[in-house]
């Protein structure tokens, strides 16, 4: 009796654990073919409590495709070779519900033959959903970290153990087989001359327990340089001592190699801003200096009536106005030289490059009624671009007369020699000169001037250095007011 009431107590426990754990139980007898159902089976399957199950029938609540086939297959294993199943698998209910349930099989055999079949069968519909979504969310994190070239790693600070993601292995170029998989991998993957720093900076973060964020280079197995972005938290136990490091590690290759082009363009487009301004700035002075002499020829010819007058103004103004063609063509080789269309220079004649310079402003050299004196040998070239040298000594001739002392006659030697592998070109006049003292760290600087001089641009100094100096040539000041100035100008032979 009381072993009776132990048993009897037994099931009802069982009974209860079943329906906490949504676990129903069922017995198939195979030679009298009775298929028994638990009440929590059948609530399980949805179907009234008198309902009476048959092997086929209990076979056809799993959804058609793969759940059917795989308990179908499991059952068939067990009575053919008393093999015991546990699997996962979706059923339709008796309501139309899909419903995801485990279930698990044994037999018992008698004399080599299975005679019996029992098991249970447990609701796992909830539980399997949530791993579902855990699934799929994990899927979706993996697709984005495998997109964004990012790896996520964990470092263990007692046992010096490292874990890696897969991607870890994609960022780091190494293959599971050649991991170690402890601190020295990542250590070792380091570029030298970021090896230091980094490790410092891991140190330090696990020292004060902050956040790790750094940025370095990694070489990897196959010798290929990676740009690596990193940032890690420092996991702590209740005592704050440093137990983890779990961080992520993301290839910003790509991204490192767009911002230089970017930074690049970027002063590209400033120089080239710079170079547009500085163009329209010599367009300008040179055009200027080439209509105000056209200009200057025809009040000059107004005021003369002599018909020999007329004729040499008219040779003049010619003259100018073929120079003025010249000094357009010019500007536009400076463009051509600039945006690379042009890159090959020539031997330029120095005395036929002053002599066109000249012959632009003779009108102003008239005027002023200047002496201008030439003493550079007939041979003497400079590779360069002609249209460069024809605007410096333009430059230098409009600043000398410009500047001229009141009541002085204006005088500018120009001379040119050899010496050495190198052309020296001076360029003086007896003008006001310059106050170095005082401007000297200015004077071919953007906008300057130095006589208070309201027409003055600014611009012709700063011109010519940058033509100068765009040749491989240099330029050298000398100068005392009062007295006057002397440019030098040094060029490769």
């Amino acid at each position: 009796m009381i072993k009776e009431q132990r048993q009897l107590s037994l099931l009802n426990n069982l009974e209860t654990l079943g329906n906490i754990s949504k676990t129903g139980y069922w017995e198939y007898d195979i030679v009298n073919n009775d298929l028994y159902w638990s009440e929590m089976t059948k609530e399980i399957h949805e179907v009234p409590k008198n309902y009476m199950p048959q092997l086929e029938s209990a076979i056809n609540f799993y959804l058609e495709g793969g759940s059917r086939e795989t308990i179908e297959k499991a059952v068939e294993d067990a009575i053919e070779s008393g093999l015991p199943f546990d699997v996962s698998v979706q059923i339709l209910t008796y309501t139309g519900r899909a419903k995801w349930i485990r279930s698990i099989g044994h037999v018992k055999k008698e004399d080599g033959r299975v005679l019996n079949m029992y098991g249970s069968i447990q609701d796992i519909d909830e539980s399997k959903g949530l791993e579902m979504e855990l699934k799929s969310l994990t899927d979706r994190l993996e697709m984005a970290a495998k997109v964004a070239n990012i790896g996520i790693f964990e470092l263990n600070l007692k046992t010096n153990e490292l874990l890696w993601d897969n991607q870890m292995y994609d960022v780091f170029g190494i293959t599971k087989e050649d991991f170690t998989g402890n601190y020295e991998a990542w250590e070792n993957s380091l570029h030298p001359k970021d090896k230091v720093r980094t490790m410092k900076e891991l140190e330090n973060a696990i020292a004060g327990g902050k956040d790790f964020y750094s940025n370095f280079i990694i070489i990897k197995p196959s010798g290929m340089e990676a740009n690596i972005e990193a940032q890690a938290i420092i996991i702590k136990d209740e005592n704050g001592i440093p137990l983890k490091v779990i961080g992520v590690n993301k290839d910003i290759t790509a991204k490192t190699i767009i911002e230089k082009q970017l930074k690049k363009l970027y002063f590209q487009n400033q120089n080239q801003n710079k170079y547009l301004t500085n163009f329209a700035h010599s367009m300008t002075h040179n055009l200027r200096s080439s209509s105000g002499n056209l200009s200057m020829l025809i009040g000059l010819l107004k005021k003369n009536v002599k018909a020999e007058d007329k004729a040499m103004f008219l040779d003049m103004m010619e003259l100018a106005t073929i120079r003025l063609e010249e000094t357009i063509a010019q500007l536009n080789e400076t463009i051509s030289i600039r945006f690379g269309e042009k890159t090959s220079t020539a031997k330029i004649n120095i005395k036929d490059a002053i002599q066109k310079a000249t012959e632009n402003i003779n009108a102003l050299i008239g005027t002023k009624k200047a002496e201008v004196k030439i003493t550079v040998p007939e041979a003497l070239a400079v590779n360069g671009y002609q249209g460069y040298f024809e605007s410096i000594f333009q430059n230098f001739l409009t600043n000398s007369l410009k500047y001229a002392r009141e009541g002085i006659k204006p005088v500018i030697n120009i001379e040119g020699k050899t010496k050495d592998d190198s052309v020296i070109i001076q360029i003086s006049d007896n003008g006001m000169g310059i106050d170095l003292e005082k401007h000297g760290n200015s004077v071919f600087e953007m906008y300057k001037t130095f006589h208070g001089n309201k027409d003055a641009k600014g611009i012709g100094l700063f011109l010519t250095k940058e033509q100068v100096e765009a040749m491989g040539g240099t330029i050298h000041l000398e100068s005392t007011p009062g007295e006057g100035t002397t440019f030098t100008l040094k060029f490769n032979k």
